[in-house]
């Protein structure tokens, strides 16, 4: 039995012990970790560029939360994640959920549990204005440890996505939280990807059990095998090679033909620095800091040529079986991106929504302006986002 062989076996064997009943709980435990004041949240606001968006209205209950979800090779695994619960004074009132998928993380204490800035964006936007919110860590982050993350993987964030409702769910049986049917999905940059991943596998295989009201992906990499990784090698950002750094050893980690060691990839230092770069303990700054660039100056020439200029490159392979936008949302789709990102191109957006839109896609998109760029434009993304399913929701009630 060769190694390959034996790798299948063990994968099927994890998947087959999988609990795949729906109303089965995935949910390991909760714990209230603190409360969000109204007048916290709206100065937050003005901190955060948020303030065109009404004060906020309620209070905010924080609940951390650990759940199972599938690793990338099938085996359960526990994650950790946050839970951002509106205090209405009719405490009979359901309130809609928005499952938000948080950006780039290579810190795995810098997450949605511990109440960093992303979230907070997050809870700022969407938890002021009576939407919970469920936020996941992500597999490798968090309390999830001795694993990488499965970094711009897309079946990967879609059933973390998923399961992150789920657990959500249960925690909100659990304390007595009325929750609304239908759900509503976001998230910026990776969690772009994420929210249009997730949309996707909810609308493909799981429209009996979840409704999606309407997403709002924001920046994100939904081309990663064209627009993404001809932005990356052409038009080069300051956080271009921590992106490619991250999603080669995430890809060679997931599927195991990547590479074979990494001085195949990455010219010296950097092929002994790559993999404990991102051991889950260095934050982007420093990541920055340390590679270069330029991607040519990371990347050794006969693996671009190969893998990422190459259409017959396993890298572009694997990239393409990632891409998420050759499918027709049926729910409303929003793609709200900045016209001045080069970190994650704009025309992600723009090659996303014309595609879907000339299949039969629900889905629109707007721009925040090109003056913006991706750590700039996350703000009015997040405003627009709000807006957007302030829209939707008021058709059928009243926040």
């Amino acid at each position: 039995m060769n190694f390959r062989t034996s790798l299948v076996l063990i994968f099927t064997f994890a998947l087959s012990a999988i609990n795949t009943d729906i109303n089965a709980s995935n949910l390991i435990q909760y714990k209230k970790i603190g409360t969000l004041k109204k007048q916290e949240i709206t100065h937050t606001m003005h901190q955060y560029d948020m303030s065109n968006l009404p004060p906020a209205k309620y209070d905010v209950d924080l609940y951390k939360i650990t759940y199972l979800t599938p690793s990338p090779h099938r085996a359960e695994t526990k994650v950790t994640g946050i839970v951002a619960l509106p205090i209405r004074a009719d405490h009979t009132t359901p309130s809609p959920m928005i499952v938000y998928s948080h950006g780039t993380m290579t810190d795995r204490k810098a997450v949605p549990s511990n109440l960093t800035y992303q979230v907070k964006h997050a809870i700022t936007a969407f938890a002021s204005g009576g939407y919970a919110v469920a936020a996941s860590d992500y597999i490798g982050l968090g309390d999830s440890i001795d694993l990488l993350h499965p970094y711009c993987h897309s079946e990967s964030l879609a059933t973390t996505g998923l399961d992150t409702l789920r657990a959500a769910k249960q925690l909100s049986k659990k304390i007595d939280y009325p929750l609304e049917e239908k759900i509503y999905l976001t998230g910026y940059s990776e969690g772009g990807l994420s929210a249009l991943a997730t949309h996707h596998y909810i609308e493909s295989d799981f429209s009996d059990e979840v409704q999606v009201a309407a997403s709002a992906p924001m920046g994100g990499p939904y081309d990663l095998s064209g627009c993404t990784m001809n932005g990356c090698l052409d038009t080069p950002a300051k956080g271009t090679t921590m992106y490619l750094t991250y999603i080669i050893l995430a890809y060679n980690y997931i599927y195991g033909d990547v590479f074979d060691k990494l001085s195949d990839v990455f010219m010296p230092p950097y092929d002994s620095l790559a993999a404990r770069l991102f051991d889950g303990t260095q934050s982007p700054i420093i990541i920055r800091q340390i590679l270069p660039n330029d991607p040519k100056n990371l990347l050794k020439e006969e693996f671009i040529a190969k893998n990422m200029r190459n259409t017959e490159g396993t890298f572009y392979k694997r990239l393409t079986e990632n891409d998420r936008y050759d499918w027709a949302p049926k729910a409303p789709t929003l793609f709200i991106a900045a016209a001045g990102d080069i970190d994650v191109v704009y025309n992600n957006t723009t090659k996303a929504f014309e595609h879907m839109k000339s299949i039969g896609g629900n889905v629109e998109y707007v721009d925040v302006g090109e003056h913006l760029g991706h750590m700039t434009g996350r703000a009015s993304c997040m405003v627009k986002a709000r807006e957007y399913f302030d829209s939707i929701h008021s058709k059928n009630d009243r926040l």
